[in-house]
């Protein structure tokens, strides 16, 4: 019977501003590099712009193009109408 292979949550900041994303981006990657799925928890994101949007963004297409699996579980308004109101929604798998 095969194992099923469980997600591993991440917890957004409040805020993915420019300026506070550094560390955000190393880490992110550390995750995407040592877990097969990647499951992004942004509901409690309350701003975001564009440096934020190109972390998810960024995120997500590294984790798909090495066969990860990157997802959300919950995703706040800021987030969903960032993306929106930058055309990113469909490229995030909002």
């Amino acid at each position: 019977m095969a194992r099923k292979q469980t997600a591993q949550n991440y917890a957004l900041p409040a805020c993915l501003v420019r300026g506070q994303l550094d560390q955000l981006r190393q880490s992110l990657r550390e995750l995407i590099d040592a877990e097969a799925k990647i499951e992004i928890d942004a509901g409690n994101v309350i701003e975001i712009d564009a440096a934020g949007l190109q972390l998810l963004l960024s995120g997500a297409v590294y984790a798909r193009e090495n066969g990860k699996v990157f997802s959300y579980n919950l995703v706040s308004d800021p987030v969903r109408e960032a993306a929106k109101a930058n055309r990113l929604d469909e490229d995030l798998g909002l």
